[in-house]
């Protein structure tokens, strides 16, 4: 008789069975919930995703020729991979939450009638929030001028400065909300045929990974887009990360995603930039973005743009609210999709005060789902031919996420500080110094996940992919 499966692999067949995959019966996956500190089996649902991407890994492999492989997945490290640049260890030291002290302005704060999150975080966002407050930036003075405004007053104020925001909300209030109930209406990973090419097999690879050669326009920064192209750069793909010099950047988060990565810089603002941008386009096999819908259609990089100039592209988008739906165009981060679907609501604290869970969650799981998503396309692009649109987003995740069965006692959960999870790091030496960071979750008993390099700081390379002379993308 076959051995029952593990929690972790039930959540894995139902994730399978969601996007329509083969039953992942090649993975096996570890460990029980729970390890962080929420209601929710984030371990498992983690262990889940990364479980299906390396089934689907090893099934482009074998669609390539490498031969069949075994995979598994930890439900510890999976966890805690949810929160990996919160635990980062750079030269023996574990990089400043703040460094910038700016932080004041990110948190929850009691309203007239109800809770409200602002997210201050770079100096742009601190000055427009502070604005619709009219206080200035410490925690006291913004909580005073908080509690004298309507809740739902505050964040429209906020959301039409362009300072993000969110109320909290019950899972309830959520469900019955009219950008609930368009992302109800979703899968947490959309991929869908947006345009006609033939068929493009991937040659076979030279590494060989089941990745090798696939080449990644990555647009996308701080955590969930820089995740995805992290998590294909695992596989084997040649990834180029693309900056803009005037827009900020989270230290930490840019070092914990950056390995296996180019990165060059260019001002998509300025003409010559976009046009050397947009030279990469029929060059790539996928391009991942993470603005919010409609912002890079203005510099002609929307996703039926690039089908037309690069038939057969997979164009992976991640956002906050979702590309349906009244807020689909409102800016958002991790702690705003945990107030607005339910979460911070149903982790009230003893004092009845809504509280975030201590990990990035939303961010890091749509990532890994977007990679999924991306290895999903090419595949079909393979035997089916066209080009392929992958959708994920914060706040669909989050719903994703609260709706796995099951509700786990957080109470003396290990958590997966960085003291404590000295057996799933490895050493990256390199442009950052000596990084100390979580090794790739999934266990491939064919071709390892790992890194090619330990990544670079943005602007380091040229606008070019590591491999020039492969020549254009499409091979028909």
């Amino acid at each position: 008789m076959p051995a029952a499966l593990s929690p972790g692999e039930l959540r894995l067949t139902a994730l399978l069975d969601e996007l329509r995959l083969e039953p992942g019966g090649s993975a096996t996956i570890g460990g029980r919930d729970p390890v962080l500190a929420c209601r929710y089996p984030l371990g498992e649902a983690a262990a889940a995703i990364h479980a299906a991407v390396g089934v689907t890994a090893a099934r482009l492999g074998e669609d390539r020729g490498l031969p069949a492989q075994r995979v598994a997945v930890d439900v510890r490290h999976a966890a805690a991979s949810l929160r990996g640049f919160l635990d980062q260890v750079v030269d023996g030291e574990t990089l400043d939450p703040d460094p910038t002290g700016r932080l004041a302005g990110v948190g929850l704060f009691a309203a007239r009638d109800g809770w409200v999150q602002t997210y201050g975080a770079f100096p742009p966002l601190e000055e427009r929030t502070l604005a619709v407050l009219r206080c200035r930036g410490d925690r006291e003075a913004i909580a005073r001028a908080v509690s004298t405004r309507g809740a739902e007053e505050l964040v429209d104020a906020l959301v039409a400065a362009g300072a993000p925001g969110a109320l909290v909300l019950s899972a309830a209030e959520w469900e019955a909300h009219p950008q609930g109930r368009a992302l109800r209406e979703l899968p947490v990973v959309l991929v869908e045929r947006i345009g006609d090419a033939p068929p493009e097999p991937l040659p076979a690879p030279v590494d060989p990974r089941p990745l090798d050669g696939v080449r990644v326009l990555d647009l996308t920064r701080i955590i969930a887009g820089p995740a995805c192209g992290r998590t294909l750069a695992e596989h084997g793909a040649d990834v180029l990360q693309v900056g803009a010099p005037r827009l900020h950047e989270v230290r930490r988060a840019a070092i914990e995603t950056a390995p296996g990565k180019r990165r060059t810089s260019l001002d998509l603002a300025d003409g010559h930039d976009l046009a050397r941008l947009l030279a990469l386009v029929p060059r790539s096999d996928v391009v991942c973005q993470n603005a919010r819908p409609g912002v890079l259609d203005r510099r002609g990089l929307g996703a039926e743009r690039l089908a037309e100039v690069r038939p057969g592209i997979v164009h992976v988008s991640t956002d906050t609210y979702g590309h349906v739906g009244p807020w689909r165009s409102r800016p958002g981060f991790e702690p705003l999709a945990q107030c607005s679907t339910g979460w911070a609501d149903e982790h009230r604290d003893a004092d009845g005060r809504p509280t975030i869970v201590p990990a990035l969650p939303c961010d890091y799981a749509t990532g890994y789902l977007a990679a999924l998503g991306a290895m999903v396309a090419l595949r079909r692009r393979a035997t089916e031919g066209g080009s392929w649109q992958v959708r994920t987003s914060l706040a669909r995740t989050a719903m994703w996420l609260r709706d796995q069965p099951g509700r786990v006692d957080p109470t003396g959960a290990p958590g997966t500080p960085a003291a404590s999870t000295g057996d799933l790091r490895i050493r990256l030496d390199g442009p950052f110094g000596a990084v100390d960071q979580l090794a790739p979750v999934v266990r491939m008993s064919g071709t390892p996940a790992r890194w090619a390099t330990p990544g670079e700081p943005a602007g380091s390379s040229a606008p070019e992919f590591g491999d020039e002379s492969r020549g254009p993308a499409p091979r028909r």
